[in-house]
């Protein structure tokens, strides 16, 4: 029972503990989604390398991310009625509870004494109740007015920018410096500060009496959160199939881009985790630019449909774009990362030549020395070209019917790579 003359969407509050005011309740689930979203990109930046370091290859993270993407799609539905049925309290609790219970596998996962591979696929499992951002959206649809819903929505996209923001640096920079365990341990602690201010501080129930609350009618039992029909029965509402189905459709790229991301970057353009954070983080601001300030302004001038149109218009325009991304110059740092190669085994760096001296008459009366190796002074992408045409000495003792060794790129890096 809510106290009378209580604040719209305030609730009961914990004993001992004193209720707060609505602008700092808004306050607070901008801070709970900002901490998940750290907490999430700070073990995104860090798992492709834990899953390489554990013998798994772009295959195997790809199963491990749809895996967490099928609980994410399965569990949003029966989330969503858990938290209409129980309060946002609950809602923010068990999201962070899960978020803890995932990085604790995580962290584990990274020991060397236990089975890093089983708990690495096992810590995907608590992604099915981790919905921090559908409870905050639900809390600041409750609590704000309609006319300034628009707004505080899109504040939550700074949140996401400041997330992928401190997420990142802090995911690549602990990594390097102190382990890649230390930002899933720091994850742990932050999510399990994030669960303690959601039950302590978050009212048991936001919504007010004159909002979509419908009562049971006599004689009917409640619905369970597990109720099928009452999930479907949602989208059968005026204007949800549609956002769903634009949603649903605009996040297949997102969500492969995120995926894929991680594996271009370390595999095709052979960054570290450092360096990959660094990326990542401009994303977020741009992020938080778009989404924090301009989507706010442009909600007040145009309709959300058309604000919607536009946005899957320029998706589809950034998304038709990628493929014509200029190739030229990593051909070859990419196929060193199929055959074992890091940038860490050529800090020199040396790049492989089969080229003859070019100065023959240096030694007369002698053949021309073949020069094997000489060290690049030149960027990494300018040295990861193709290896030059065989001198004549190479020419003049290599049968016709074969190969040339020295110009068989894949089998002669693999050679170099054995001698070391």
């Amino acid at each position: 029972m809510r106290e009378a003359g209580a604040p719209r969407g305030q609730g009961q509050s914990p004993r001992g503990t004193r209720a707060l005011s609505q602008p700092q309740i808004i306050l607070l689930t901008y801070v709970l989604s900002a901490l998940e979203l750290t907490c999430l990109f700070m073990h995104f930046s860090v798992l492709p390398y834990l899953s390489r370091r554990l013998g798994l290859d772009s295959v195997a993270f790809g199963y491990q991310q749809t895996l967490f993407g099928v609980l994410q799609l399965l569990g949003g539905p029966v989330f969503g009625r858990f938290a209409d049925q129980r309060g946002a309290r609950a809602a923010f609790t068990l999201s962070f509870l899960a978020s803890s219970g995932l990085y604790l596998l995580l962290a584990a996962a990274c020991s060397p004494a236990l089975p890093g591979v089983t708990l690495l696929f096992a810590s995907r499992l608590p992604g099915a109740l981790m919905h921090t951002l559908p409870a905050a959206q639900m809390v600041l649809a409750d609590l704000s007015a309609p006319e300034e819903r628009p707004t505080a929505l899109s504040r939550l996209g700074l949140c996401f920018g400041v997330g992928v923001i401190f997420g990142s640096l802090l995911g690549g920079t602990l990594s390097s410096s102190c382990g890649i365990q230390c930002p899933v341990i720091v994850a742990l602690v932050v999510s399990l500060l994030g669960a303690v201010l959601s039950f302590t501080c978050i009212p048991t129930n936001t919504k007010g009496a004159s909002d979509h609350a419908q009562p049971v009618p006599p004689g009917r039992t409640k619905a369970s959160v597990f109720d099928l029909k009452a999930i479907s029965r949602l989208l059968l509402q005026p204007g949800v199939l549609p956002v769903f189905l634009v949603k649903v459709i605009s996040g297949f790229p997102s969500g492969l881009f995120t995926v894929m991301f991680s594996i271009i970057s370390m595999d095709f353009f052979q960054l570290e985790a450092a360096q990959a954070s660094y990326l990542m983080s401009f994303f977020g601001v741009l992020q938080m630019v778009i989404q924090g300030l301009v989507i706010g302004r442009l909600s007040s001038h145009f309709s959300e449909g058309a604000l919607l149109r536009a946005s899957v218009l320029v998706f589809s325009l950034v998304g038709l774009a990628m493929p014509v991304y200029p190739q030229r110059g990593h051909r070859q740092p990419a196929d060193q990362g199929r055959v074992g190669l890091r940038h860490r085994d050529h800090v020199g760096p040396l790049c492989l030549r089969a080229a003859a001296d070019a100065n023959a008459g240096a030694h007369p009366g002698r053949p021309p020395v073949p020069q094997l190796w000489s060290p690049c002074l030149w960027p990494r992408a300018v040295c990861g070209q193709l290896p030059s045409p065989p001198g004549p000495l190479e020419a003049a003792h290599t049968p016709e019917d074969r190969q040339n060794p020295m110009t068989a790129a894949p089998r002669h890096r693999l050679a170099i790579n054995s001698i070391r």
